[in-house]
């Protein structure tokens, strides 16, 4: 039997219309695809408001009936983490909805709805920018202001950090994919490893170590040792997978950026 869940947040009752048709015919066919990969990112304009629809992949085999059973699925918890993150006064896109689909006590499709930020850029590069150590504090306060706070996000890269300048001239982050997130965490060495792709340029990742420690209170020469260290765990690990997925490519990209 076919079960839907659909939970909307309150603030947007509107949104419950766009998620009942999307659990009812799927994707509007007028949402323009932004990204396709394993999941599919859609924008769609609906009600003066623009949105993104992440449509996440169908689990298979095992992992259909250990989603249906044992763990929330990733849209949920998407949603779950955004309310959460800006409960705690840091920032993602708002959250709007999510729709799960089971067939019995399999899990089916999911999708998260939020809102769409135009006006913000990726952290990809950052690096490489004019600005880029003045970018890189902003970026050490807003990760010790996070870990403070007891929120670890998994997956911590550039490719999952907005950021924009204020009128005044301050950074502002926000967080996307972010259904891999752990709050309360006091682990401070499973923090660090947040540093572990931000950067493989090892003079900025430096840099924004020890401006990390001089917010954290931290000892400088040790979070730098630590960053560095979580990179180079970083790189072998991707290298080890594409040698094992026999991507050459792959390996040779990353294969660059180890100094043995």
């Amino acid at each position: 039997m076919r079960h839907v869940n659909i939970v909307f947040n309150p603030r947007y009752p509107d949104i419950a219309e766009l998620a009942e048709e999307i659990a009812r015919d799927g994707v509007p066919h007028q949402a323009e695809t932004i990204y396709d990969g394993r999941n599919r990112l859609y924008r769609l304009a609906f009600e003066g408001r623009e949105v993104c629809i992440k449509a996440f992949h169908r689990p298979a085999g095992v992992n259909a009936w250990v989603y249906g059973n044992l763990r929330h699925g990733k849209a949920r918890r998407s949603y779950e983490n955004a309310m959460e993150l800006r409960r705690l006064g840091f920032h993602s896109p708002t959250p709007l909805a999510y729709v799960e689909i089971r067939y019995g006590r399999r899990f089916d499709l999911s999708y998260y709805i939020y809102e769409y930020i135009s006006d913000a850029v990726y952290l990809r590069g950052w690096e490489k920018r004019p600005d880029a150590k003045p970018l890189a504090d902003a970026l050490a306060a807003e990760m010790a202001r996070m870990h403070a706070a007891g929120i670890f996000h998994k997956d911590f890269t550039p490719g999952n950090i907005f950021f924009k300048r204020d009128s005044a001239g301050k950074y502002e982050f926000s967080l996307i994919d972010i259904n891999r997130m752990d709050f309360g965490v006091t682990d401070r060495r499973r923090m660090l490893h947040n540093f572990r792709g931000l950067t493989f340029d090892r003079d900025m990742l430096r840099y924004l170590a020890r401006s990390y420690a001089r917010q954290a209170h931290l000892n400088a020469e040790a979070t730098e040792r630590e960053a560095l260290s979580r990179l180079d765990e970083f790189l072998h690990q991707k290298v080890l997978h594409a040698r094992l997925r026999g991507r050459t490519d792959v390996l040779e990209y990353y294969s660059r950026f180890i100094q043995e």
